[in-house]
């Protein structure tokens, strides 16, 4: 009896559910907090930009995800009922599966070489589905990659930022506008690195349990 887990996407948006609710409850009860590190009191639109532009990266990235793993559910229930047809000895194996799904057209394939006498060279067809379905992954890769560096990037600026806060307070008399800018600076570098860490932390969780779930479905293909 071939066994196969189809339920392996689902799990991980399980785990991603159940960690989304944990994140949004510790988000809400230090709501007055973000509001005062994030929001308010800014000098300057950097910490809006960058940060913002961080949340973006990671939004658009853990949709892809989530489309991915929907997709991927679809296909390995499309697998679980063509083992089911088969171990069932049913007279047509694709039966009531979807005819754009990897394993239908997998059977496919493997029926119309089978047709010119020709072995199957299952080691290829291996390959060029594993090629084929990595390039999905090549959006959520390059986010996972630069999210963390988007983090350095805000921290560059906000420092220098800072620095020209200091010049300030050396070319000024009072010097009180010029520490209001150092502030403000040491502030943003702090909550950019802070806003990537955790969303790198996060993503790249879900990134790894999705090459997992691809892995498992190519594999039981």
């Amino acid at each position: 009896m071939i066994q196969y887990n189809a339920n392996y996407s689902r799990s991980v948006l399980f785990q991603f559910l159940m960690l989304s609710v944990l994140l949004g409850f510790l988000l809400l009860l230090n709501h007055e907090f973000l509001l005062n590190f994030y929001i308010k009191n800014q000098a300057t639109n950097t910490g809006y930009i960058v940060n913002g532009s961080i949340l973006s990266l990671f939004l658009v990235g853990v949709a892809r995800l989530i489309t991915l793993l929907l997709r991927y559910g679809r296909e390995e229930n499309a697998l679980a009922r063509f083992i089911r047809n088969v171990q069932n000895d049913e007279t047509l194996p694709t039966q009531r599966i979807n005819k754009k799904s990897l394993i239908y057209n997998r059977y496919i394939s493997v029926l119309e070489i089978s047709k010119h006498n020709v072995a199957v060279n299952h080691s290829a067809l291996a390959s060029t589905l594993s090629a084929t379905e990595s390039t999905r992954l090549s959006l959520p890769r390059f986010i996972s990659n630069i999210l963390i560096l988007t983090g350095v990037f805000g921290t560059i600026i906000s420092l220098s930022i800072a620095l020209v806060g200091a010049s300030d307070i050396i070319d000024s008399a009072d010097g009180i506008s010029g520490m209001s800018i150092v502030i403000h600076g040491m502030s943003t570098a702090l909550s950019t690195t802070i806003t990537a860490i955790v969303c790198y932390l996060f993503f790249g969780y879900f990134y790894k349990e999705f090459t997992d779930v691809q892995t498992e479905l190519l594999s039981g293909i």
